[in-house]
């Protein structure tokens, strides 16, 4: 812990739930405007099986194309 501070650290299980409900927000958001995935896929210009990962929690998104999905 050498140069860190206890409270900066995150724990890997706190990450992939953020990643989770990160995912979860965009899928609802996405279904409330009435889009599919390959819909928000193409206005990004990403594959729809990238934008699935996203929503799924396997992935998370670059900052750009977090910017996109917005």
């Amino acid at each position: 812990m050498k140069g860190y501070e206890r409270e900066k650290i995150i724990p890997i299980g706190a990450m992939n739930m953020e990643r989770r409900l990160l995912g979860k927000r965009i899928n609802q958001i996405r279904k409330e405007r009435g889009l599919t995935s390959e819909a928000l896929s193409e206005i990004c210009d990403v594959n729809a099986g990238h934008i699935r990962q996203i929503e799924s929690g396997i992935r998370l998104p670059s900052l750009p194309l977090f910017i996109r999905i917005c």
